[in-house]
Formats: C-alpha cells, structure tokens, sequence
C-alpha cells in the first residue's frame, strides 16, 4: 500500500510516496480505506518536531471500515468513519484501536465535509469551549481567522452569537465576512495592539502573536488564549499569576468523540461549515505541503486518497 513518509532531503523536510506492507487488523482494531486526508499546519509542526516513532504523515482521516478483529462489535463492514489515528493516516489503509477517536459518519455528510472539520473544530472547541457557553454577548478578537482553526472558531464564535474581529490579510476578508466576521484587520497594514482593550477575549488561532506584548495593551479581566505553546509564554503567564490582570490560557488541543458530535450536530443544522482551501492527489503531496506552509491558504487542505 502507498503511504507519505516523511524524509529528510538535505536541510528539508519533505514527503515521499512509499510502499508499505498491508496487514491486517489486530483482533481489537478495525481496518479502515483511506478516502480523505486534511493535511494541517500541526502536521508541519510535528514534522518540525522530528519525531522518530511517527514516519507516516497525518492525524485525521475519514474512510471505510473494509474488515474487522474479531473482538470489534460496535462497528460493521461498509461504515463511513472519521477520526484520529496517531500513528499517521496518508495511507491507503490504516488499522486503527476500537478504543479510539473514531465515529460513524451520518448520511448527510461527506467524507470530505467531515474531515474538512475534525482538526480546526476540534481544535475551536478545545480552546474556545467555555467561551462559546458564556452568556453575555462577547467580543473576540481571532487572530489568524482564515486558517482551519480561526475559520471554525469564527463560526462557532457567531454562531453562539458573540462579535468577531477577525485578523488576516485584506485580500482574504471577503471570505472573513461570508463566514460571519463582524470586522476585519489587515495586520500588514494595522497594529492589532491598539484595538486590543476593545476585546473580552483575544483568540491566537496560529500561535503567533508576543504575549507579553499583547497582553500589555489588554483590558483587566480579559482572556487571552493560545495555540502556541513554548517556555517563551512562563514570563507571561507568572507575571499575570501574580498580577492578575489578564487570563492566559494555552496548550495542545485534545481530540474527543463527543467533540466530533458536537460539531457534526451544529454541521447539520447549518451553524458551521466547511471551507476547503484546495485539493491534491496523494502523488502531489509535496504540492499540498508547501501550500500548508506558505500562510495563505484559506481552510482546509485535502488529500484525496
């Protein structure tokens, strides 16, 4: 089977197509066809990362159970699934743990839809969950909207009602404002740091903004919350511990089933979707990565396997 390993060409990484062996499923896993891939910027970090255990690329997937261990009963042959997969998922076939991330997809969504939503909504909630639920109108500041992350965190944000501010380029508020930004900035054009006391929350949907800058221009009793996470942030978040003028929050994003629920209901009902930037074959994989790395893509990159 073709797999996308990732490889090391001079001082890059890239991505090659490799054959791997086929197995077959462990007696509590289940062996799924690979039909979708979203290919991520956390991918490009975790290649970043060098990790030596993950060759294969990928966390997410959707696809078709096409056998079964023989101690899987939930699942049949012939389901649509989505979910996670540590071990990596640009790969024709993938044999994944009855125990993990995994869900059925339902007939009204398709295997591109479902998992154009797994990493940014996941992701959104992850972070934005207890700001979604709060009850007064809140504004929010999404920085990085156009990604995968702010994308869906923009719809969910308006989705439960609150005023969004989202940050990118000018040439991508257009689309900023279909998905419901009530005001955009152009941040080559603008300092963000001079509207930033307008703002409960401040939402760094790339990991990129200075916090303790940031943080400095802040209303008292204001969120500021992170994708990034790194020992440059401790200065920061002690000085606010002591002080305690602003909330900081950041870390990795952890991946529920009930978190896939949530966003297939809110999917179904029209209050978020899916916003697919391109698509590539599994032989254009490198294609695919230096779109994910050049910062101007607008939602997901798929791989169609």
């Amino acid at each position: 089977m073709k797999v996308a390993n990732i490889i090391k060409n001079c001082k890059e990484k890239e991505l090659a197509i490799m054959d791997l062996p086929d197995t077959q499923p462990l007696k509590n896993e289940i062996k799924v066809k690979v039909v979708k891939v979203p290919l991520t910027t956390g991918d490009v970090a975790m290649m970043n990362m060098g990790s030596k255990k993950q060759k294969v690329v990928g966390q997410f997937y959707s696809g078709e159970v096409v056998s079964l261990g023989r101690d899987v009963k939930e699942y049949k042959v012939g389901d649509r699934v989505c979910g996670m997969h540590k071990s990596g998922t640009l790969s024709e076939y993938i044999n994944i743990s009855n125990k993990s991330v995994i869900h059925r997809i339902p007939d009204e969504i398709s295997y591109e839809a479902s998992v154009a939503l797994l990493f940014g909504g996941s992701a959104a909630l992850y972070f934005l969950k207890k700001t979604l639920n709060q009850k007064r109108k809140l504004w929010i500041l999404i920085n990085g909207a156009s990604g995968e992350v702010g994308l869906i965190a923009l719809q969910l944000m308006k989705t439960y009602g609150h005023h969004v501010t989202a940050v990118s380029r000018n040439e991508k508020f257009a689309i900023l404002e279909k998905y419901g930004a009530d005001r955009c900035i152009d941040y080559t054009q603008e300092k963000i740091e001079k509207y930033l006391d307008q703002y409960d929350v401040v939402f760094d949907a790339v990991g990129k903004l200075n916090v303790n800058r940031e943080v400095a221009h802040m209303s008292k009793n204001s969120e500021f919350i992170t994708t990034h996470v790194g020992l440059d942030l401790i200065g920061g978040i002690v000085k606010n511990w002591i002080f305690g003028r602003v909330k900081i929050k950041m870390g990795i994003a952890g991946f529920k089933k009930s978190d896939i629920e949530t966003l297939f209901s809110l999917y179904s009902v029209g209050g978020i979707k899916e916003v697919i930037d391109n698509r590539f074959e599994l032989k254009e994989i490198n294609k695919a990565l230096d779109r994910v790395k050049s910062g101007s893509k607008v939602g997901t990159v798929i791989i169609d396997l």
